[in-house]
């Protein structure tokens, strides 16, 4: 059996919770792709506000209360505490030094050979060819700051293939659309996806930018080839598998 796992499997491999049973994934040949690639890649910004917190603490105690004062989003939030049972995963200690030093390890090669180590290269599809999969932070010259940018293109960029990556896979996005304003409780809860399809549906430029990210799990799905199984720990892929005629695979995270 052939499986394409998203981003909540990439996780699941590489930060499932110590002390609990790991996720269990079906044996078979596991492939994925770029736009995975950097969509799992958003750990180094969850890796930067917690450097940031790290360079302004002398201990576990400040470091907590500079990590509440900092605004970030929910996901970002859940993504510097997974960060942070990685350092104490990698060494056990709360000297505030030696687990600023292991981040920027992982920030400047660690995260990114995690992730080549359950994924060769050649196992990655790319038809979105999106430059951000070579995402890496850096830091400010003459500081020890990483700057603050963002994994994320302007719309009018022409930096990838998305556009006709979609143009291909109208008809189906199309599918999701019109499922989606039939199922009135699936539309609520994924509001902003069904919006984005909207949009892009009517211009495919709409599809970029940091539109991009809203649907993500849409592009996700559509780049799932019919011949393998996704794999997600997320249930709103039942819906868009449904929509789309594919096998999906929800598996238990080792996280609830």
């Amino acid at each position: 059996m052939d499986y394409f796992c998203d981003t909540t499997i990439i996780y699941e491999k590489i930060f499932s919770s110590q002390g609990k049973e790991e996720i269990q994934i079906p044996k078979g040949c596991l492939i994925t792709s770029t736009y995975v690639l950097k969509e799992y890649l958003t750990i180094l910004v969850a890796g930067r506000y917690l450097h940031t917190a790290l360079d302004q603490s002398d201990d576990i105690s400040e470091l907590m209360n500079n990590l509440s004062r900092m605004y970030s989003s929910n996901r970002i939030n859940k993504k510097i505490f997974k960060i942070f049972g990685k350092l104490f995963e990698i060494e056990k200690t709360t000297d505030i030094k030696k687990q600023k030093a292991i981040l920027e390890m992982l920030i400047d090669e660690g995260f990114m050979l995690m992730f080549l180590n359950e994924f060769d290269k050649n196992d990655l599809l790319d038809n979105t060819k999106c430059p951000f999969s070579e995402f890496k932070l850096k830091k400010i010259p003459g500081t020890n700051i990483y700057e603050n940018t963002r994994i994320s293109c302007n719309k009018k960029d022409e930096i990838c293939d998305l556009e006709d990556f979609l143009k291909v896979n109208l008809k189906e996005m199309g599918k999701i659309y019109e499922n989606l304003k039939e199922d009135t409780n699936t539309k609520k809860k994924h509001k902003k996806e069904f919006e984005v399809i909207e949009r892009t549906l009517k211009d495919l430029k709409n599809a970029k930018g940091i539109s991009c990210p809203k649907i993500g799990d849409v592009i996700i799905a559509l780049e799932s080839p019919d011949d393998h199984t996704l794999l997600s720990t997320d249930h709103f892929f039942d819906f868009l598998g449904k929509s789309l005629s594919k096998e999906i695979n929800i598996l238990k995270s080792s996280n609830n």
